[in-house]
């Protein structure tokens, strides 16, 4: 009774009973308190909940789920999860505790020194151009430029799914990259702002992608279509209905899904990429050039298995770095938030600048200490 009185006092008392509400519960009633985000983050959040976090929590008293049981939790889903999934997930877990502690459900949160895997990441290795080039190749006619569009600017999936007319200044030889397209498994697919201002960005257009623009242009005049577009950043923001002229859509002339783009356009185009460079590197081995198959089979390798279209900007990036492009130039072109995630991720491709550093002490100090001695 002492300490109870002492924690009223002290404004650190909370009721046992509270304690008793299951978690199920509290997580309704704070999902309905949560400040509106865009679809596609409120269908994660939804998701994680259903499928990993109510399902082992949900019917437990808040007060009675402990430290261990979410380390046990953790270690279990760790073996079906990937590092950043998982992150994710037990991110989720933590922050509605820790809500539930603000709210004096509970004293303290049993997510403390929890244990998660390490996320590792994976060194880039750009595709070889025989590859890029085999891929673009082996794109259907209508999706080609898009394909050249990602290798020539490092433009992403969404940020190319959902190109519109306007933002191609053929006259400026630029692009505007300021939204991208939103295709979440349910719900219609709709227009978004890029997730961060950083992103926002101008990219001048080489001569490669203005002409696939172009010849994409005349061949497939873009239709005007009305799609539901998110104009403002902010949590709570509402979409209006605009009209369109998407330079890529679905068969139905509406934004395609990611899905059905990556199941029915890029997988099939990289596997026929794949043949197209098997096939090439036999004629070479049947004609007595060894090297050249060997080069041309070695491309046809780095399709095999998973393949993502994000590979492509990462050879834009590659391109830029081989070609003498400092790193804020790159952090520009690929729209990254600052040039520490620029380095992190190409950090390594850029070239070792030994035998240059010497030169440049040589040349400076060993001149000045030459003068001495």
């Amino acid at each position: 009774m002492t300490t109870v009185e002492a924690d009223k006092l002290r404004g650190a008392y909370v009721d046992p009973d509270k304690g008793k509400k299951l978690l199920k519960i509290y997580v309704a009633e704070w999902q309905k308190g949560q400040v509106q985000h865009a679809p596609s983050t409120v269908s994660t959040v939804d998701s994680d909940l259903r499928n990993h976090v109510l399902p082992p929590f949900g019917d437990k008293a808040i007060g009675r789920i402990r430290r261990t049981a979410v380390q046990a939790w953790v270690t279990e889903r760790s073996a079906v999860l990937a590092p950043t999934t998982l992150h994710r997930v037990y991110g989720l877990l933590a922050t509605i505790l820790k809500a539930a502690v603000v709210d004096e459900i509970i004293v303290r949160t049993p997510c403390v020194e929890i244990n998660l895997p390490p996320i590792t990441k994976t060194r880039v290795v750009p595709l070889p151009t025989l590859a890029v080039e085999a891929i673009i190749e082996a794109a259907p006619a209508r999706w080609r430029s898009a394909f050249i569009l990602g290798a020539g600017t490092g433009q992403r999936e969404g940020e190319i799914l959902g190109l519109t007319l306007d933002r191609v200044e053929f006259l400026a030889r630029q692009g505007r990259v300021d939204r991208q397209a939103q295709t979440p498994n349910k719900g219609k697919p709709y227009i978004r702002p890029l997730k961060t201002e950083a992103s926002e960005r101008t990219i001048p257009y080489p001569d490669v992608v203005l002409n696939a623009l172009s010849e994409h242009v005349r061949l497939f005049p873009p239709d005007l279509v009305e799609l539901d577009v998110y104009t403002e950043r902010a949590a709570g923001a509402k979409p209006k209905r605009v009209a369109v002229r998407l330079l890529y859509p679905g068969h139905d002339g509406t934004l395609i899904r990611r899905w059905r783009f990556i199941d029915n356009v890029w997988k099939p185009a990289v596997k026929r990429a794949e043949a197209a460079l098997r096939e090439r590197a036999a004629k070479e081995r049947s004609a007595g050039r060894k090297d050249s198959a060997d080069k041309i089979d070695a491309a046809a390798d780095r399709l095999r298995g998973k393949v993502d279209f994000h590979e492509l900007r990462h050879y834009y990036a590659s391109l830029l770095i081989s070609q003498g492009a400092n790193v804020k130039v790159v952090q520009a072109r690929l729209g990254h938030k600052n040039a520490t995630e620029t380095l992190d991720t190409y950090g390594h491709l850029w070239p070792d600048s030994d035998e240059s550093t010497r030169v440049a002490v040589d040349t400076v100090l060993g001149a000045a200490l030459g003068k001495i001695g």
